[in-house]
């Protein structure tokens, strides 16, 4: 700290003040000061101005305060001088100081005459504006993320809560659907029509997995599977998906491994990657390709990913989907995969949103190329797995010829619910008896517990949920078999009853049949009565 011993401090010493504390309280600061004669002649410089400009100690000393500023930006510094010096407040706002290799450093700068001495000493601070920026900045982009993440976690209940509620609606459109075909011959005139409502029930409970996927409130049930066998199994989907001018076209690589992955969530994936790359054309003809490959990727392939960028080198399954449509701007592709952004005139903005979660939760990557007017080519690498494929459950006994016995309580809040379910389990030759809350369930089971073969339980339910109930009548009646009924998916339910013996699960929206077959494979397995 020569510098401050050697230049003037002690004039400020002769009056009482350490040259020690002086020197600390100097180079305590993390701006720049500087003390300088009338003239500008600098007498003493802490470290950080030093290093601010770039200087030696030396070249400092000897220079003059006035020196480091360019002519227009020295006039006014001048100016400043002049005015501390004369008792006046002297401030440069924003100037721009000369470094030791004659670049420009933007700075604020604010000076003290220090009185009482024998001639004008006064004290400049020296802020640099670049780390300011970079620190308040800094501070604005971690406060943008956290208000970013709250945004996410307010629209992941938003999702989840309307998820909820649109499958309990669409149990009653598809069992509906379901009941009246059961009713009539094939040949019936409205056989079709209502084939066609079924149908886009089925649609619509997918667009609900979306939400319930991006809500966090969906939890895949994995197993190895062969992405060419998803995407055969899709294709039918993706023709559903993509614009009429748009043709869909497949190159679909043999031999392919595993990954390990729930089979619903890659159709998700294919089927909102497809739908972008139809949007893209926006009106036009157009082609999609879908591409499934095996591919060996070094760590700097995976550092171009953007999401899931950082993934360890090795072998990964691709699956890529191209489009010949309008690119993508620069300035759009750091906010594709946000939940709220959509440059489509129509459109939620949530595809690609659900794209980039079921990657993450895979641990997988996407590395996308686009360029304007030529197209853009989204590919998403899973991880490869040696383990051996289990093969596709091909089907469930028929229900043609199959009637049950005994009594059925259903428990549901929905009215809709609870008409669908009491109907379908009718029409299977089940008696119904029905509550709304569990309260009224636990009072009906008291009541006429003997006669109740089997329990369809909603696992969401206000006041008493779905949890307490079955707890209350697994206490009442050890073994009583229960199905729960959810919109949720069965890997949820089964995290959250956990311990409660055995239940058989069915998410809902549901056809009549597929309730009918829940019930019967729950009885055959554990007949009470």
């Amino acid at each position: 700290m020569t510098q401050i011993e050697n230049a003037g401090l002690e004039k400020l010493n002769e009056r009482g003040l350490s040259t020690s504390l002086l020197t600390a309280c100097f180079e305590a600061s993390r701006d720049g000061l500087v003390l300088v004669d009338s003239s500008g002649q600098i007498l003493a410089a802490n470290h950080a101005f030093i290093n601010l400009l770039g200087h030696n100690t030396e070249s400092v000393l000897q220079n003059n305060w006035l020196n480091l500023f360019k002519t227009a930006q020295r006039i006014r510094a001048e100016d400043t001088l002049a005015d501390l010096v004369n008792g006046k407040p002297g401030l440069l706002k924003h100037t721009r100081m000369l470094t030791a290799d004659n670049r420009l450093v933007p700075v604020r700068i604010w000076g003290q005459l220090l009185e009482g001495c024998d001639q004008p000493y006064v004290l400049m601070t020296t802020q640099d504006l670049d780390t300011e920026s970079e620190q308040t900045g800094g501070k604005r982009r971690v406060d943008g993320q956290i208000k970013y993440a709250q945004k996410l976690e307010s629209l992941g209940v938003l999702a989840g809560g309307i998820a909820h509620d649109f499958n309990n609606l669409l149990v009653g459109v598809l069992g509906n659907a379901g009941l009246a075909l059961m009713e009539m011959d094939a040949e019936h005139p409205a056989s079709e029509s209502v084939r066609h409502i079924e149908s886009a029930a089925m649609k619509a409970s997918k667009l609900t997995e979306q939400l319930l996927l991006y809500s966090g409130k969906r939890k895949s049930t994995q197993k190895v599977v062969e992405l060419t066998k998803v995407v055969d199994g899709v294709r039918h989907l993706l023709d559903v998906c993509k614009a009429r001018q748009v043709s869909v076209h497949y190159e679909l690589a043999e031999d392919i491994p595993g990954i390990y992955a729930d089979p619903s969530d890659m159709q998700q994936v294919l089927i909102n990657l497809v739908t972008n790359g139809s949007e893209a054309h926006e009106g036009d003809p157009g082609q999609v390709r879908v591409q499934v490959s095996s591919q060996v990727l070094a760590s700097e392939d995976l550092g171009k990913a953007c999401v899931g960028s950082g993934l360890a080198a090795g072998r990964y399954v691709c699956v890529e989907v191209a489009d010949t449509g309008r690119g993508i701007d620069q300035a759009a592709m750091g906010k594709i995969f946000d939940a709220s952004f959509t440059t489509r005139s129509k459109g939620r903005g949530l595809g690609l949103a659900a794209v980039r979660g079921i990657v993450e939760s895979y641990h997988g990557a996407v590395i996308i190329d686009s360029e304007r007017n030529k197209g853009t080519s989204f590919k998403v690498y899973f991880p490869a797995r040696d383990e051996a494929i289990v093969p596709v459950d091909e089907g469930v006994a028929s229900l043609v010829d199959w009637r049950g016995t005994g009594t059925i309580l259903v428990v549901d809040d929905q009215e809709s619910v609870r008409q669908v379910a009491c109907e379908t389990l009718a029409y299977y030759g089940f008696d119904i008896l029905t509550a709304s809350e569990g309260n009224e369930a636990l009072q009906i089971m008291a009541d006429k517990g003997d006669d109740i073969c089997a329990v369809l339980l909603d696992m969401t339910m206000p006041g008493m949920s779905g949890e307490e109930t079955l707890q209350e009548l697994r206490a009442r009646v050890p073994d009583l078999g229960v199905v729960i009924s959810s919109g949720y998916s069965e890997a949820e339910a089964s995290q959250q009853f956990a311990g409660y013996g055995w239940a058989t699960f069915i998410q809902k929206p549901y056809r009549p049949v597929d309730l009918a077959r829940r019930v019967r494979q729950l009885l055959e397995a554990h007949p009470r009565l």
